[in-house]
């Protein structure tokens, strides 16, 4: 079987573009940033999914659908559940660098990574990103020996902190790579990748 989704897919036996062995295989669907779990159809390359209009049907029982037209692109569609591992992307800056910039210059970066990682949202390769308050409002908690201790700042002393993180969707750690590197901040400190655990497996090994 072929790992190629086709550009159209429908979930109705008399649709020409039924195709039983995928949809038992399992195809997922994201549109417009969100998993959709109730896609009549899809069209690829012409950016539209058909979903039902309620519980309405046709004169032959058929579910009345109606389309939804994508914002932008095609339509992002891959194996349910196949191929993507989840990658935490890290963000650290270093301050220094960022107050050296021109004035104005931090917001236009901002502004498109904004853009940026809406883009990403729409094709399924982010799931979430925060940035975070300036490293000078953290607390870092050690228990030792029973005791706790509080102090104001980052754990690390270094010049490169902590300021926002990005979980994504990549094929590999490769593609992940390629995917932080369009973001414009390992030019002003560190972007981090690590692969997400499965916590499912973690929790049937521990019986949780």
């Amino acid at each position: 079987m072929t790992d190629t989704l086709p550009d159209r897919l429908c979930v109705n036996p008399k649709s020409p573009h039924y195709d039983e062995a995928l949809l038992t295989r399992g195809v997922g669907i994201r549109f417009n940033g969100k998993q959709r779990t109730d896609v009549e159809e899809y069209c690829v390359s012409e950016g539209w999914i058909r979903v039902p209009a309620g519980r309405a049907r046709d004169r032959r029982g058929d579910p009345i659908t109606i389309q939804a037209e994508r914002r932008s692109g095609a339509v992002p569609v891959r194996w349910a559940g196949g191929g993507a591992v989840k990658f935490l992307m890290l963000v650290y800056t270093d301050d220094a660098l960022l107050e050296a910039l021109p004035e104005g210059e931090f917001d236009r970066l901002m502004h498109g990574c904004i853009s940026h990682a809406d883009e990403l949202k729409d094709e399924g390769k982010l799931i979430e990103s925060q940035q975070l308050e300036a490293a000078s409002t953290a607390k870092s908690l050690r228990i030792r020996n029973g005791r706790a201790s509080v102090v104001d700042g980052p754990f690390a002393e270094t010049k490169e902190m902590l300021g926002g993180f990005n979980l994504i969707e990549a094929a590999d750690m490769d593609e992940a790579v390629r995917i932080a590197a369009e973001f414009p901040w390992a030019k002003y400190g560190c972007l981090e990748l690590r692969p997400v655990r499965d916590f499912a497996k973690v929790r049937a090994r521990v019986g949780a």
